[in-house]
C-alpha cells in the first residue's frame, strides 16, 4: 500500500485527515453523536471518491512493474480490501469514541441511584423491623 500511496498521494492525506478528525477530542454528548455521523458520511464518500483514483494508482504501478494481469489483480484487490478496512475501522474507532462518552455519563448517574437503591434498603429494613 506504501508504493500505491507514493503513486497516489492525495489518497494517503485523505485516509490520514480522517483518522485524525477522528482522534480529535469533542465534548458533550450531542457534538460526539454528530461527529460520529459525520466521520461515517466522510468515509463512505472517500470509500467512492478515491476507488478510481486507486485504481489509476495500481495501473501506473502495474504498468511501471510489469505485471501480469494476475498480479495486478491481486494487488488491486487487496488494495481496494486495505482501504476499505481502513475506512471500517476509522468508524468504528468513531462510534467506539462515541460509546464511551455515553457510558462515562451511565457511570455519573449510576452511582447516585446505587446510593438510593441502598439508603432505600435499609430503610426498608429498618422499619419493617421497627413495626
Amino acid at each position: 500500500m506504501d508504493e500505491i500511496v507514493a503513486e497516489e498521494p492525495l489518497l494517503g492525506r485523505r485516509l490520514h485527515r480522517l483518522e485524525r478528525s477522528v482522534n480529535r477530542e469533542v465534548p458533550g454528548l450531542l457534538p460526539g453523536l454528530v461527529q460520529v455521523v459525520v466521520i461515517w458520511v466522510r468515509t463512505r464518500w472517500c470509500g467512492l471518491i478515491s476507488r478510481p483514483r486507486l485504481n489509476r494508482a495500481v495501473r501506473r504501478l502495474a504498468a511501471k512493474n510489469n505485471w501480469s494481469d494476475d498480479e495486478y489483480r491481486g494487488v488491486r484487490q487487496a488494495s481496494h480490501f486495505y482501504m476499505q478496512t481502513s475506512l471500517e475501522t476509522t468508524r468504528r474507532v468513531a462510534g467506539f469514541r462515541f460509546y464511551e462518552q455515553l457510558f462515562s455519563l451511565w457511570h455519573v448517574l449510576h452511582l447516585p441511584l446505587f446510593i438510593m437503591l441502598v439508603l432505600s434498603g435499609v430503610v426498608h429494613v429498618y422499619a419493617v423491623h421497627l413495626y
